[in-house]
């Protein structure tokens, strides 16, 4: 069951950042961020408040901590995007945010058999794969490796808090991780804001923020239809349903098989910019999704 989880929160979360992704083409990356953080919070409160379970403060806490190192992997990581290193960037950043819960599930004492590890591999290196693309930048990459490093370990972090919460703290921790997620975010926000509100000229990026790249004069049938608000709020529901999914899971498996698993979104990404936006899909990112596909199926049937 851990392992069915672990695939529904990797296509979720693959999901929830290609509807983001697509979100940030017309709005600013903190806006979008902003919307799909709320969304999320909204979409805990109404699970703990559906499951009503005991409130645990240490698990709270926990969540609390999990949220704060996601947030700092994702602006890490759209930091390294942002550099057009993204064939270091997206596959670097793949590949820690995997091996850093692995590393800590094996010194904590879980042991997979020989098969489950074989597609642990498989598993890690197909999201590196998955990941690689053409870089559009020149010179140096280590300050984009740095930051993938960076990312990596914030998401494969939040997975650990998120991993050592107990089932009889229910939903607690995704709730807190999301408030926190809304905060950290929100303040982010208001300095962006009170930068631009100091400027003599409006900036186009505050215009993107304020219209969602969407002209003043534009008929309001063009501005619904242009709304990047509605790609935001279905990435904020399916990111904070798959981190409910990997909450579940974790608790019902070990890490070291979920993470790997979980790691696999960005091929759920890449086939629904596939299938939807028609981009083609490298050579290198279909080894990766065959590779990817024999490593759950080793990891199945273990």
């Amino acid at each position: 069951m851990g392992i069915v989880l672990a695939l529904g929160a990797a296509l979720l979360y693959g999901s929830g950042d290609f509807f983001g992704g697509r979100a940030s083409r017309d709005a600013s990356t903190i806006s979008v961020l902003l919307v799909a953080q709320v969304m999320a919070m909204l979409g805990a409160l109404v699970v703990v408040l559906l499951t009503a379970p005991p409130f645990i403060g240490h698990d709270l806490m926990l969540g609390m901590l999990a949220g704060s190192a996601n947030v700092v992997g994702l602006g890490l990581l759209y930091a390294g995007l942002a550099s057009g290193r993204m064939g270091v960037v997206a596959p670097v950043t793949a590949a820690v945010a995997a091996v850093v819960p692995v590393t800590w599930a094996v010194i904590t004492g879980e042991r997979p058999s020989t098969l489950v590890s074989i597609g642990v591999v498989c598993a890690i290196v197909a999201a590196v794969l998955i990941g690689r693309e053409r870089d559009a930048a020149t010179g140096s990459a280590i300050p984009a490796l740095l930051l993938a490093i960076g990312s990596g370990a914030g998401l494969g972090a939040s997975f650990i808090f998120y991993a050592e919460t107990v089932p009889k703290s229910g939903m607690w921790p995704l709730l807190s991780a999301r408030v926190v997620g809304v905060v950290l975010v929100g303040l982010v926000t208001l300095v962006l804001v009170a930068r631009r509100a100091g400027s003599p000229v409006e900036t186009a990026a505050a215009v993107e923020m304020n219209t969602g790249g969407v002209t003043p004069d534009a008929s309001a049938g063009q501005r619904f239809l242009s709304s990047w608000v509605i790609l935001a709020v279905i990435a904020g529901l399916a990111d904070v349903t798959a981190t409910l999914f990997l909450i579940l899971a974790v608790r019902g498996d070990l890490a070291v098989v979920v993470a790997p698993i979980i790691a696999l979104a960005p091929a759920f990404t890449v086939v629904l910019a596939w299938q939807v936006l028609h981009e083609r899909i490298g050579r290198t990112q279909l080894a990766g999704l065959v590779l990817a596909a024999a490593g759950v199926v080793l990891i199945a049937i273990s």
